[in-house]
C-alpha cells in the first residue's frame, strides 16, 4: 500500500474525546495525539501532473490531470485501529479481560455514511473498507470507534479529521496517541472516484 505512506498525520488538533454510555453518546474523557499536517502544492488549471503536489491547492491530480478537489465524489476506506490493552477509562475492554471487538462509523457532516465489520477479540483490527460519499469544501469527515458488547456497545474513540483538504491531498490520515488506554493508532484513506 504505498499510498500509506503519503498520508498525512493527524492529530494533535484531532477532536478526540472518549466516548461512553451503550448509546455510543460521547463522554467527558480527552486523549492525546501527536502529527502533523501537509502543505499546499503549486500548479493548476487542466496542467498534467503525477501526484497532488503538481496541482494548487484546492486541486488534485486525477488521472494525471489537476482537477478542482470539492463536489467530487471519494472513497473513504477505514484501514486499521489499534487498541491499548484498556479501554479509554482505564478498564478492561470485556468483562473477563478479554481483547475489543472493534468496528468504525465513518461520518459526514454528522451523519453516518457507513459502518465497518466488527473485528472481534482483537486489539489490532484490519478492515480496508471502503465507504462511498460526496466531498465539499464544508464537509466535515469524522470517525467513530466502538467496542462491541452483548450488553453495552463503548465509544472508544470520536476523531474529526481538522484540515479535510491536507488529508484529502495526502491520501488519508493516520492518528496516534501515546496514551495506554484506548485506541492508540487510526489510519483511513481518502481516494477520488
Amino acid at each position: 500500500m504505498g499510498r500509506m505512506l503519503n498520508r498525512v498525520l493527524v492529530s494533535g488538533a484531532l477532536a478526540l474525546a472518549g466516548c461512553g454510555g451503550s448509546d455510543g453518546t460521547e463522554g467527558a474523557t480527552t486523549g492525546e495525539g501527536s502529527g502533523t499536517g501537509v502543505g499546499t502544492g503549486t500548479g493548476g488549471g487542466d496542467s498534467g501532473c503525477s501526484s497532488n503536489g503538481d496541482c494548487g491547492s484546492t486541486e488534485i491530480c486525477a488521472v494525471g490531470v489537476c482537477r478542482e478537489m470539492w463536489d467530487r465524489a471519494y472513497t473513504i476506506t477505514v484501514v486499521s485501529a489499534t487498541a491499548a490493552e484498556a479501554d479509554p477509562n482505564g478498564d478492561y475492554w470485556d468483562a473477563l479481560a478479554g481483547a475489543p471487538d472493534l468496528y468504525t462509523s465513518v461520518r459526514v457532516d454528522g451523519s453516518s455514511i457507513g459502518v465497518t465489520s466488527t473485528a472481534q477479540d482483537t486489539y489490532s483490527a484490519d478492515w480496508s473498507e471502503g465507504f462511498n460519499t460526496r466531498l465539499y469544501a464544508s464537509t466535515t469527515l469524522s470517525f467513530r470507534v466502538f467496542d462491541e458488547d452483548p450488553i453495552a456497545t463503548d465509544g472508544a474513540l470520536d476523531l474529526s479529521v481538522p484540515d479535510l483538504a491536507s488529508a484529502v491531498r495526502s491520501g488519508g490520515g493516520s492518528y496516534t496517541s501515546s496514551s495506554d488506554a484506548g485506541i492508540t493508532n487510526f489510519d483511513f484513506l481518502i481516494d477520488p472516484r
